[in-house]
């Protein structure tokens, strides 16, 4: 089942964000206002939406930078590298306060724990096939995972903190339990994995892969729910609306929008991005797209309140809320106390 379409993405800017190849790029999640870009010529640079001048541009790097990543309050922001650092930014301070080093190839994807600050935990995963857990303050590497045959592609927290979830090149998806300090648990995508988010309010993972779909599994039994029909091209961005109740996904020249139990295309929307590296909703639920083509960044929007599954969330909500009891205007109250006294 599919909706017709409601409504087109716009670019909103395209600018040069690096003198040489961009090869990663970040919105920060809080404002969805922000954007911190990463490039061969080994800088980190930190931008305002809709400014074409960096509000920064971070030194520090001495090879290229793989991987980008704001912290959840925007305040800080990590990179890692092709010779396999990672470092650390204070933004305020416009200076590195962390250098971590510990992996033998590029690191590749990079995620702060949700429930500390930027220098307390994170976790890494590299071309070196290899996972690292980090206490920031410390400089120490806590835990090192080396279960994956080919090269990390993505890593993510579980929203309780108690999980890593990190997928490869193969398609292998396997489940952490920081606490225990092994796998629980392994899942399959049918190609290299892209992205992957869990639900806000309930334990499901969304799962997107050069296997050109998108997978749903149930995080308590680690069950495959639901898959969408295969997309012409690879799906590289995935994201569940704040409100859990449609998955976003993206790919070359789509958006679309999903419900899993069972699978049902809410809306598509049709843009002219090429594939986009990094994704956001605004807090006035925008959606923000990231697309790089050599060292060229392009900034791509869409009112998701302007689609289906918003517009028959508004409906519901209206038929649900009572009904609005009228108040006498000044003019009415005055006749009527008229009609009292007489």
């Amino acid at each position: 089942k599919t909706r017709t379409m409601t409504t087109r993405a716009v670019k909103l800017q395209e600018f040069y964000a690096h003198t040489a190849t961009v090869n990663c790029c970040d919105v920060g999640s809080k404002s969805a206002r922000v954007l911190v870009t990463g490039g061969d010529d080994c800088r980190v640079n930190v931008w305002k939406l809709g400014k074409r001048q960096p509000l920064m541009s971070l030194k520090g790097h001495q090879t290229e930078v793989d991987c980008v990543k704001f912290d959840p309050a925007e305040e800080g922001v990590a990179a890692g590298s092709r010779g396999g650092s990672l470092k650390i930014w204070d933004l305020r301070e416009q200076k590195v306060v962390r250098t971590l080093s510990g992996h033998r190839a590029s690191i590749t994807t990079v995620d702060f724990h949700p429930y500390h600050d930027s220098y307390t935990y994170m976790a890494t995963g590299s071309a070196d096939t290899n996972i690292k857990v980090w206490d920031v303050r410390k400089k120490t590497c806590m835990q090192t995972y080396r279960d994956h045959a080919s090269p990390v592609t993505k890593i993510v927290h579980s929203p309780d903190g108690r999980w890593i979830v990190s997928g490869d090149q193969q398609g292998f998806v396997k489940v952490w339990d920081l606490h225990a300090g092994k796998q629980i648990a392994e899942l399959k995508a049918p190609g290299a994995v892209t992205d992957m988010d869990f639900h806000p309010n309930e334990l499901l993972m969304a799962l997107s892969s050069t296997g050109r779909q998108v997978q749903f599994f149930d995080m308590e039994t680690f069950e495959l729910v639901s898959t969408t029909p295969h997309e012409q091209g690879n799906v590289e961005s995935i994201l569940f609306t704040q409100d859990g109740e449609a998955l976003l996904s993206a790919s070359q020249g789509w958006l679309r929008l999903w419900g899993w139990e069972p699978v049902v295309n809410y809306d598509m929307v049709e843009s002219t991005w090429p594939s986009l590296t990094s994704v956001a909703i605004s807090p006035s639920n925008e959606f923000i797209g990231v697309a790089k083509q050599s060292n060229v960044v392009s900034i791509y929007l869409v009112e998701l309140n302007e689609t289906a599954v918003f517009n028959a969330s508004k409906k519901k909500q209206v038929q649900q809320s009572p009904p609005q009891v009228q108040q006498p205007s000044h003019q009415q109250q005055q006749a009527q106390q008229q009609q009292q006294q007489q």
